[in-house]
């Protein structure tokens, strides 16, 4: 079936879905009538689509006009499903003229799988959405309905597909993942290649750092002559390069650099008529990727004598390599191994240019969303000033009330602009008779993850269980009034990215959303100061994007279509006759209010003294319209006005650039659309978090902090505010642009030379260019001072290296740092974080989890503890047992969310220690659960206990003051040895485990000996750490990875009456003989130590012999049966699952 692109973006530019699906797609009439329903007190009406195959695809719309929020939404699919099982459903909101602006399309997605108790087969079901908006391309869109087109060849007899092959086709189309391993490993090869047809640079950084610039240029090139953007040529490199071969010239000589300098930098009336006959019709692109790079300064043809020189052969065989894929420039799922997207370009830096060097990693999504979400939002909703019952609504309508829900629209005869307090909903009674509290008003944002009646991947029924429990404890505490801030909302794990779009797709006070869109939303500063490519800055995007689409439909809603200029002079004229202006928010002033009949909004005429009350809105939808599309506009906005980063490689910040710039050309459609890129070299910046002058207390009191300097300062960045709002106009010529840019880096150069210089000095250095190359000071002060000026960032995220210091101390050092003793780069990294950020703002981050359980981090502790007023750990297994966070990187791992504010204490909240199979992976930060932490101060308040039972026992271990330390000796016959490095069992052995190598009888790298005084307790204290009461202990304040004497050392252990002492050693006699029982003896061959034999000890099949131990330390406690019941399945999914004994390793060398 030969599909139209064109008509297919016709049909859904126009929301024609009925000619879309039967004309274009080949799907069926569809005529059944479906019954209209109130879904939360909302009319909500049906239209039949298209059929296929039994599938149905209906479109809904609410009486409201606004798309349903999340729950509600639900409730519609459960509705529709009593029609049809299989469908996709199309949610349309409406505005003032009652046409459709925005589609969101929703697909569920149903697993089933095998009961765990052999009854049957549960399903569970996973919404899927898209959003759809009226002048967006909707590449990503069509890409997916071209999935779920019929060919007549598709179809029987009678004209019908399988209900089989329709679900499958939709599940393809709308329930895929992007693959790019395959591009990064030939890319690899390719790199290696280029290099050989590369001459004139250095070999080594610079040389391997230009084949990148080469490469990021020319992949960018790819995407967007794929669609045409160059001469209307989708192979329009490979066309030049035969031509430029032809003419027997060189084509990185003659014509790229032709391209890029002369061509892609420049506005077509500033080209050569030669230039515009070599390169055809070209856009001027700016943005600053296509000037000369620094190394094409140094070395290439603005250099006195050209060096750079690269073979023709370099590009057949790149061109041949890139020829095999296909490029697409936008976000649609690839279906295909040689389709690539554009984030094939963040996965290849972080993979290809070593980043585990720079101690730094491919950060997966899931983890860069939960922290921007954790972090960005809160802080809006903070600085908004709303709380959880201004987000959720807690009371049904009332029938007697206006059928508005709580916030009752004034009547006609209240022409007055609501205050910013004045938004807030009623409480239980209040208003029109009496309301009914809506205890389910929550559900909606209880992930799924945590809320299905289905059983998870890999879920026993005791997690199920437990996960049920925690689902109704949330419900129970929202009903009981326990969820009223904004951290709550964190500590629950709550879905505030449905909740705030919800409230925003709600929300009835125009004072409100000014303060929302203009005070937060264009003000916030989002940081990564260590941002690699850019998955924060990606992730941040993802969450404001649609935040920005929402108030901006708001406003439209408002005002109605934005009014040419002097449309919108005459309406603000006082002489100005009355005008009508759309308004759905019913203040009086002017506008829709609902019908009193429920079926929309009316339009009512307004005085134009209303719509000057909105010129706010006007004035930034009239920007909107300027630009190409909105969804460009939003983007554009948001990088520009939103994101921030810093790396130290140089590379790293020119794809991070690079990304960003191709996710705004993948929002137009042709070559006319595309605008100059905004310039954000000042937003995204190369150079050393960790060296420079961070803020204005450092600065002063030094000889060069003159008044001079400050007045130089103030100048640079009024100057960068300057350049920064002319990113967002339209019509400024390249000259305007050129010369400002020119003009901040002459004052900036300025400025770092005095800040340099006396830098230097504090490191007693002579060698200023030798200073710059190896410390690459950045001065935060300076590069971000409107920032810095008012206080600080207010979101920094980000993955820090996790580097030791002693590592780079040959190339640079660090002076200042409280947290120098830690001896890691990530604990100064995080110093640095909250310097920068400003008081409550937000921040968020992930690091190693031994920074909370070993002595030489206390300094990183203190951070947390001394500046921070909420914070928020979870803890990760890193290593294979049984997956990781990172690929192929083995660390036990912690994520940090948190407000930045100086308290008397800090709040600390905690997870347990989170292992995971592959297959639990998704939805895996859904399931996040905390518990405040139950100790104020010691190494104890931030131990991976995330329930309360967890805390309770750690409290009830604690209260017994005696530990084993006093059962030890510095030196003595009676030994206990233990095997440091375990898993899921601790080996702790009365006799001397068997190991013969040609060097030694013991493996010296993984036993330790443990001196015991009293040659009674020697079982005794084996009994201890085989319990599983230990393991609990060694996880919960341990490093999870090497068990240390200080653990065995703390362990609160009291005075041992004679009958305990009596039953733990022989409970522990029994246990040793069963371990031998059960070892094996292995021989390994190795090549430089030669035969290594040792025996493995298998601990799982004692199990029921280790819970012996732990009945008789119970009594010893005072444990209560459902501690004891916590204690003897604490980690038993894992510790007795496939896994288990992956962890006897003796022979390791």
């Amino acid at each position: 079936m030969t599909l139209s692109t064109q008509q297919m973006r016709a049909c859904l530019q126009t929301f024609d879905f009925k000619r879309l699906f039967i004309e274009e797609l080949g799907w069926n009439t569809y005529s059944a009538r479906i019954a209209p329903a109130d879904i939360d007190g909302v009319r909500c009406t049906f239209t039949p689509i298209a059929e296929q195959g039994g599938m149905v695809v209906v479109t809904c719309t609410a009486a409201d006009g606004n798309i349903p929020p999340s729950g509600a939404r639900r409730k519609i699919d459960q509705h529709v499903t009593d029609l049809a099982f299989e469908h996709l459903i199309i949610f349309l909101d409406r505005d003032s003229k009652g046409a459709a602006q925005t589609s969101l399309w929703w697909w569920v997605k149903r697993e089933t799988s095998p009961s765990p108790h052999g009854e049957g087969f549960r399903v569970r079901s996973q919404p899927r959405t898209f959003t759809y908006r009226r002048g967006m391309m909707g590449d990503a869109l069509l890409q997916k309905l071209a999935g779920i087109a019929f060919a007549i060849e598709d179809l029987d007899a009678e004209g019908h597909a399988s209900i089989a092959t329709v679900t499958s086709r939709v599940k393809k189309a709308f329930d895929v993942e992007t693959v790019t391993k395959k591009f990064y490993d030939q890319f690899k090869t390719e790199h290696t290649a280029f290099l050989r047809f590369l001459t004139g640079l250095p070999d080594g950084q610079p040389k391997d750092w230009y084949a990148s610039v080469m490469l990021n240029r020319l992949m960018f090139l790819y995407f967007i002559q794929k669609k045409r953007f160059l001469n209307d040529d989708p192979d329009y490199l490979r066309t030049k390069l035969e031509a430029v071969r032809a003419d027997g010239k060189n084509f990185y000589r003659d014509f790229l650099l032709v391209l890029f300098f002369q061509g892609l930098a420049c506005e077509e009336g500033e080209r050569a008529a030669a230039t515009n006959h070599l390169l055809g019709r070209i856009p001027y692109l700016n943005g600053g990727l296509f000037l000369p790079h620094a190394l094409e300064d140094q070395y290439g043809e603005a250099s006195p004598d050209a060096q750079i020189a690269i073979a023709d052969e370099a590009f057949e065989r790149l061109f041949n390599f890139f020829d095999g894929y296909t490029w697409h420039l936008d976000e649609r799922p690839l279906r295909q191994g040689n389709e690539i997207n554009p984030d094939v370009l963040g996965y290849i830096f972080e993979k290809y240019i070593n980043q585990k060097q720079m101690g730094a990693y491919y950060t997966k999504e899931d983890i860069t969303g939960y922290i921007c979400r954790s972090t960005i939002l809160p802080f809006l909703l903070d600085k908004v000033g709303v709380t959880v019952k201004d987000l959720i609504p807690t009371s049904s309508p009332d029938p007697f009330s206006t059928g508005e829900g709580e916030n009752k629209p004034l009547s006609a005869g209240e022409n007055k602009p609501l205050s910013a307090g004045e938004n807030k909903p009623l409480s239980a009674g209040e208003g029109f008779g009496v309301r009914s509290v809506r205890l389910d008003a929550i559900d909606p944002y209880i992930y799924d993850a945590v809320s299905t009646e289905d059983y998870l991947p890999t879920e026993t029924e005791r997690e199920y269980a437990a996960r049920r429990a925690r689902y109704a404890q949330i419900k129970a505490d929202f009903a009981a009034g326990k969820i009223t801030t904004v951290d709550d909302l964190v500590t629950y794990n709550l879905d505030m990215q449905t909740l705030v779009e919800d409230w925003l797709r709600g929300l009835s006070d125009p004072v409100l959303l000014r303060r929302f869109y203009f005070e937060c939303l264009l003000k916030l500063t989002v940081l990564d100061p260590t941002a690699g490519s850019g998955a924060f800055l990606f992730a941040a995007i993802n969450i404001l994007e649609p935040l920005y689409e929402l108030a901006l439909d708001k406003m439209r809603q408002i005002v109605g279509e934005p009014p040419s200029s002097a449309a919108s002079r005459a309406t603000s004229s006082p002489d100005r006759k009355a005008t009508s202006s759309p308004d759905p928010f019913s203040t009086g002033e002017g506008g829709k209010s609902p019908s009193p009949h429920g079926e929309g909004f009316g339009v009512r005429s307004v005085r134009s003294a209303s719509l000057v009350k909105y010129l706010d809105f006007v004035d930034e939808l009239k920007r909107v319209s300027a630009h190409p599309n909105r969804r460009y506009f939003v983007l554009k906005s948001i990088i520009v006005n939103n994101l921030y980063g810093v790396d130290i490689m140089d590379e790293a910040t020119e794809i991070c650039k690079l990304r960003l710039f191709l996710k705004m050309v993948a929002q137009v459609d042709s070559p006319a659309q595309i605008e100059p890129l905004p310039d954000i070299d000042f937003n995204i910046r190369a150079g050393n978090t960790l060296v420079g002058f961070a803020t204005r207390g450092e600065i002063e009191g030094r000889l060069f902090a003159t008044e001079a300097l400050k007045r130089k300062v103030e100048d640079a960045d009024r100057a960068l505010r300057n350049f920064r709002e002319l990113q967002t106009r339209i019509g400024v010529e390249s000259s305007v642009f050129k010369g400002a840019k020119a003009d901040i880096q002459t004052q900036l150069t300025a400025i770092r030379a005095d800040l340099d210089a006396s830098l230097m000095d504090d490191y007693g250095l002579t060698d200023l260019p030798a200073f710059r190359a190896s410390h690459k000071p950045f001065h935060w002060y300076v590069e971000f001072n409107t920032v810095l000026a008012n206080g600080g960032f207010d979101v920094i995220v980000g993955n820090p290296p996790y580097v030791e210091y002693s590592k780079v101390r040959k190339e640079y050092t660090i002076r200042g740092y409280a947290t120098e003793s830690a001896g890691n780069l990530y604990a100064m990294c995080t110093e640095r974080f909250i310097t920068l950020s400003r008081r409550s703002g937000r921040f968020g981050e992930i690091v190693p989890l031994s920074g909370f359980s070993s002595a030489r981090m206390e300094e990183y502790q203190r951070l947390f503890t001394d500046s921070l007023s909420d914070v928020y750990i979870s803890y990760f297994s890193g290593d294979a047992h049984p997956s990781v966070l990172f690929d192929g990187v083995k660390y036990r791992l912690c994520v940090i969310v948190g407000r930045v504010d100086s308290a008397s204490h800090a709040n600390i909240f905690v997870s347990d220690y989170y292992r995971f199979y592959a297959d639990e992976r998704t939805g895996l930060f859904d399931r996040l659960s905390y518990a405040k932490s139950a100790f104020s101060k010691g190494y104890l308040q931030f131990a991976k206990a995330g329930n309360d039972d967890a805390q309770n026992l750690l409290v009830k271990l604690v209260s017994t003051k005696k530990t084993i330390r006093a059962y030890l000796a510095k030196k003595s016959n009676h030994i206990l040895l233990y095997h440091r490095s375990p898993n899921f069992w601790i080996r702790a052995m009365d006799f001397e485990p068997y190991f013969k190598s040609p060097t030694r009888n013991r493996s010296e790298d993984h036993v330790r000996e443990l001196y015991i005084s009293n040659p009674d307790h020697v079982k005794v204290i084996g009994a201890i750490l085989s319990s599983s009461l230990f393991y609990f202990w060694f996880i919960a304040q341990g490093n999870c990875r090497n068990l240390t004497g200080e653990n065995i050392e703390d362990f609160p252990l009291g005075d041992l009456s004679e009958g305990i002492c009596k039953d733990l050693s022989d409970a522990y006699s029994i246990l040793m003989a069963d371990v031998r029982r059960n070892s094996k003896r292995r021989v390994i061959e190795y090549k430089l130590s030669g035969t290594v034999e040792y025996d493995e000890y298998y601990l799982r099949p004692s199990k029921g012999l280790i819970d012996e131990i732990d009945r008789v330390l119970a009594r010893h406690y005072g444990f209560t049966e459902a501690e004891l019941d916590f204690i003897i399945h604490y980690d038993i999914k894992y510790r007795m699952g496939r896994d288990a004994e992956s962890d006897g390793d003796e022979g390791a060398e």
